[in-house]
């Protein structure tokens, strides 16, 4: 092969490099764009925990503590008597509460009971208990801040949701009752199994 025929192999040979290196990006960018409209799909029916544990407002901080420790939880939402979502309660309310000394509640940052997972937590509830009765109701101690989605919202109000509130759950309703619960590991969940179809 003489220098000319070596030169236009050479030519040739980057040429077709280049060609399906043009075609990576958007190989690349359909990937992306099929995953955009997967996620863009996604709404909290769809990756929300429906067994919510919920408290009513008028339940005695007894009752609270004991199905705070029976379903060995550290928070839930709190209904009225019409099953409407009014606030969420979690052990640091109580705490809080029966604590003799006054506490200011901080207002820069969200209630604990968003702060935290859905998954139930053993051993900051086990030896949890109220030392002496109080006449308080769930309603005296709850956080009226809701930080909720609608079943229906998709995965971007969701996250919107939660960036702008700095929270790891969210509680779903339809029509004021609550319907489930939406974590930030459910999202995850969400997103890697929508990749993987």
């Amino acid at each position: 092969m003489d220098k000319i025929d070596q030169s236009v192999a050479a030519w040739s040979c980057a040429r077709n490099m280049d060609a399906e290196a043009s075609l990576e990006p958007k190989v690349g960018s359909d990937r992306r764009r099929e995953m955009r409209g997967k996620v863009a799909e996604l709404t909290a029916k769809d990756v929300m925990t429906r067994d919510v544990i919920t408290i009513q407002e008028d339940a005695s901080l007894s009752e609270l503590v004991g199905v705070l420790t029976d379903r060995m939880i550290t928070g839930a939402p709190v209904v009225d008597g019409n099953g409407k979502l009014v606030g969420v309660v979690s052990t640091t309310d109580v705490a809080r509460s029966t604590s003799r000394r006054s506490t200011n509640i901080r207002r820069d940052k969200p209630p604990d009971f968003y702060l935290h997972g859905w998954e139930p937590i053993e051993d900051e509830v086990r030896s949890f208990s109220v030392e002496e009765e109080s006449d308080q109701m769930v309603r005296d101690i709850m956080t009226p801040v809701i930080f909720s989605v609608s079943e229906n919202a998709t995965f971007a109000e969701m996250a919107d949701t939660m960036v702008g509130g700095r929270v790891h759950r969210l509680i779903v309703t339809n029509e004021g009752q609550v319907v489930g619960i939406v974590t930030t590991l459910d999202l995850l969940r969400g997103l890697r199994a929508r990749a993987h179809v």
